[in-house]
């Protein structure tokens, strides 16, 4: 009995040896290879790369969220980060756009092409990436070729993509009620008000521009959500504008002004610190498994914005700052400030998040909570926006 046990033994662990032998042959035969070909699919008449076959052929690894419907795939230092529904992925610095959405059919994740061909010809630096007939054929690059790579300057990413929406974001809402200020007062319901009043004073002033509302009613929506509807609003030749409508709150309520943030890991000073605790602190009504889209790796991925989107949320905070500042006599400016808010995070385009004025203090609440003040308000905030445009085109569109 013991010999028979001992036989079976040997002959297991051969077939494991052999198993792992012929594992590690394939393996090496796959990425060893000097070519290697990926095949195009149409779909609806739009042309796919899946995302199986990105990950089996290319020495990449790859990972995808089932929750947030997000995957990501890396090579080394590389990265490149996609959602299923948007017509985005961010690679590295690159800001890659298509004309239709990333898709999962039956379980497989189809990438559009014209998004798929730069995300495999970032990450696999050593390879001449080209399409050839129905395929994308991954070359390995000779010495001759890398010596001419190496001799190219990388270019900068600069978007060339017209401004065709502007979403307005009416902070908090439903079960959140936002910051409570003097009589009881919450700002869910000042923040939709005045985000309504700057949605229609945008629709009179740009016409040609796409107005979205994230909310109309009170309604709860988590801060991941409010960016993923400007993000699903991106696609080619079509760029956009995120502006979040808050109102502020102070322990002092001699405090007042209003001031506009831009999205940075390093707050300007220790009061805008404070702001965005107070602002973020919405993600205790969220549900424990979204929760996790704040977790380190999720900070790290959502704060990778290219330097050109950095530098159009500047000019567009400013630029609001001015507009309300022009508009606004009764309190003063409190400049243009950067701290980390967790609804700017991951947006994918200029985005900018106005505290109109502090509901704690009485004087500054009761102008907040009249019409007219709400009007001078949003005609100080699209002014801003017309001008962030209007900068735009000259300095990014004609470049």
């Amino acid at each position: 009995m013991c010999k028979s046990c001992n036989i079976v033994k040997r002959i297991t662990r051969c077939v494991i040896l052999l198993l792992n032998i012929a594992f590690i042959l394939v393996y090496s035969d796959i990425y060893s290879q000097d070519s290697i070909t990926l095949p195009v699919k149409i779909v609806s008449g739009n042309a796919y790369i899946s995302e199986y076959d990105i990950r089996t052929l290319l020495p990449v690894q790859s990972s995808f969220d089932l929750l947030l419907q997000r995957g990501r795939v890396m090579r080394g230092p590389r990265f490149a980060i996609y959602t299923v529904g948007m017509s985005v992925a961010l690679c590295g610095e690159l800001l890659l756009l298509s004309e239709y959405p990333v898709v999962r059919m039956q379980g497989e994740v189809l990438i559009p092409l014209d998004i798929a061909l730069p995300m495999v010809k970032n990450l696999m630096e050593g390879y001449v990436v080209a399409i050839r007939g129905n395929n994308v054929i991954v070359n390995r690059e000779t010495a001759i070729q890398q010596e001419k790579q190496k001799a190219k300057k990388p270019l900068p990413h600069v978007s060339k993509d017209a401004i065709g929406f502007i979403v307005v974001d009416a902070g908090h809402g439903g079960k959140d009620p936002g910051a409570i200020g003097k009589s009881g007062i919450k700002e869910k319901l000042l923040t939709l008000q005045i985000a309504r009043e700057v949605a229609l004073e945008l629709q009179k002033k740009l016409p040609g521009i796409d107005v979205v509302m994230t909310r109309t009613t009170d309604k709860f929506l988590e801060l991941g959500e409010r960016t993923e509807i400007a993000n699903r609003l991106l696609k080619k030749g079509v760029n956009g504008i995120f502006v979040s409508i808050h109102c502020n709150a102070a322990v002092v309520s001699k405090i007042s002004g209003f001031e506009t943030y831009y999205l940075s890991q390093n707050p300007s000073n220790e009061e805008a610190r404070t702001t965005a605790v107070l602002e973020n602190n919405v993600i205790v009504f969220e549900s424990p498994e979204k929760r996790k889209r704040y977790s380190d790796v999720d900070i790290i991925e959502a704060l990778m914005l290219t330097t050109q989107i950095q530098k159009e949320s500047s000019m567009l905070a400013s630029a609001i700052q001015k507009g309300l500042d022009r508009n606004i006599s009764e309190f003063k400016s409190k400049g243009v400030k950067k701290a980390d808010f967790f609804v700017l995070r991951g947006c994918l385009m200029p985005s900018a998040l106005v505290e109109v004025g502090y509901i704690t203090n009485t004087k500054e609440k009761n102008f907040l909570t009249n019409k007219n003040y709400q009007k001078k308000l949003a005609r100080g905030i699209t002014e801003g926006i017309m001008r962030f445009i209007d900068a735009y085109n000259k300095t990014v569109l004609n470049n």
